[in-house]
This record gives structure tokens, sequence and C-alpha cells, in this order.
């Protein structure tokens, strides 16, 4: 009887406190397996048996269970699993089954930046977009500097163009004296304009060189008169490039008397506010 009882204490200690070695002399834990483990399922359900792209997990109950990829995804929706925790990915930049992170709000193509609490779409932080932007507000959205630093363009990495903290722009030139200041040439496109019939009106408009393409070689036979002008100091070229024409010196045109302009013959006018004032002119 004490024999059966020691048995008993002995079994009883060894059901609580023993470690089970299953391929190994000296287990380290409650159960501890030198080899492969293999899970396997009650029923060969297809597609859900294979051990490929499969983890195991601990389930409601505690009990351990394989999970495949596809079982994951359904957990999901439409594929889309938040992320609760740092997350490091790595591989060789091919798709694959990629990581996707839903964004409500966001659109194709658009980078996502954590403003502290949330993913944000980039064009909401701020940022210009070189296909455009839109609801903008020119008291808070511009392209410039905050600090007393010059705003600069470059093409081929070389600069070309400049806005000092003055509000100089320079072309060419890296400073700027005045409002304007070109380090080269410029030109100004012109406009043709055909008198075809006597006293023509020419809209002026925001044109500078006005070429006239007269039909007939009699300048009295084709007078013209000007618009006014858009602004103060408006300068404007008028030549002609074929017969003759006629300028009146009347109306809102101030010039040293009436000009006759045959081919070639030029003559330059500012606006000065209500009038057109002759600069000079040439007979050629």
């Amino acid at each position: 009887m004490k024999k059966a009882i020691q048995i008993v204490l002995f079994c009883s200690f060894y059901f609580f406190y023993a470690q089970v070695g299953i391929n190994t002399n000296s287990p380290t834990a409650t159960l501890d397996v030198n080899g492969n483990l293999r899970v396997r399922q009650a029923k060969n359900l297809a597609g859900l048996n294979s051990a490929k792209d499969s983890i195991l997990v601990l389930d409601n109950s505690g009990f351990v269970r394989r999970v495949n990829c596809d079982m994951i995804i359904s957990q999901a929706t439409n594929g889309l699993a938040g992320i609760v925790s740092d997350i490091t990915l790595s591989g060789n930049g091919k798709t694959g089954s990629p990581l996707k992170i839903a964004q409500n709000g966001a659109t194709n193509g658009q980078v996502l930046t954590w403003d502290g609490s949330s993913w944000t779409p980039q064009s909401n932080s701020g940022g210009w977009s070189l296909s455009g932007n839109n609801a903008t507000n020119p008291s808070i959205n511009y392209i410039g500097t905050l600090d007393n630093q010059p705003l600069v363009f470059k093409t081929n990495s070389q600069e070309n163009m400049r806005i000092t903290s003055a509000g100089n722009l320079g072309i060419k030139t890296v400073t700027p004296q005045t409002s304007l200041q070109l380090n080269g040439g410029f030109s100004i496109s012109s406009i043709t304009v055909n008198l075809t019939a006597d006293n023509q009106v020419i809209n002026i408009g925001d044109f500078s060189n006005i070429k006239l393409n007269s039909n007939n070689a009699t300048s009295a036979n084709r007078t013209f008169t000007i618009s006014n002008g858009l602004v103060d100091g408006q300068i404007i070229f008028i030549y002609t490039i074929a017969g003759s024409a006629q300028l009146m010196d009347s109306g809102n045109v101030n010039i040293a008397g009436t000009f006759n302009l045959g081919v070639d013959d030029l003559i330059q006018l500012v606006w000065i506010g209500n009038k057109w004032i002759q600069i000079s002119r040439s007979n050629n």
C-alpha cells in the first residue's frame, strides 16, 4: 500500500511539473520537439490543406492552428489590412503580393505623408503638383521664399532667371539692379493688320509690334486710327510692309503732323494715359 501511494504521488508530480521531450533527452520547455513539426487538418479541404504560405497561430481557446495566406486576406476588406505596429518591408522590387495601405480620399498617383496622426495625401499638405493644382488661395498658396533669399529658376541645372528679395527680376544675370534686367537680347512678336479700306480702326490691345499690309499705293486712301492704350507707358511700333498708309494727327494721337507711311517707314508711340505721343518716326 505504501508503494502504491508513492507511485501515485510520483506520477502526480510528473504530470504537473515534468517537461516532455521528443527526440531529445534534455527538454527545456513543457514540450520540446527536436525535429520537424507537422500540423494536419482533420478534413482535407482543397486549397486550405497546403502547407505553402501558412503560419501557426493561437486561437481564442489556446489551440495551435494553421492559417494560410488566403485565410488572412479574407479577414480584411478587398485585401486591405490595417497596420497597428511598426513593419519593415523588403524584397527585390517585384510586385508579387504587395502591402496595401487604405486611405480614404487619396487618388491614383498621390504620395501619402504622415502628419503625426494619420496618412495624408501630399497634395493636401501644401505641396505643389507637377500636373497642376486646384482649390488654391493666392493669399496662402504661392511659390517663393519665406526668408530674405532670392527665388532661382534653373534649366538643365543652370540658373537662367531669378527674383531677388527686393523684387528685381533678372534674366541670365544673378544681380539685377532694376525691376527687369536682361543680360542678352529680346524680341517682340508682331501682328499683321491688313488695310483694305479707308479710315480703318486698329485695335492695339496688348500688342507692341504692328505691321501694316496695305493694298493701296496712295497713303491718303488708306488712313487709319488706333485704339487707346491699356496702361501708361505702353509702347508700340507701327510700320508698313506693303503699300502705303496714313496716320492722322488727331483724336487720341498727338504726333508731329500727319504721318504718311510707305514700305519700311516706321513710327514709335507711347501711351500717356489719355493719348498716344510720338517718340520717333523714320522715313526709309
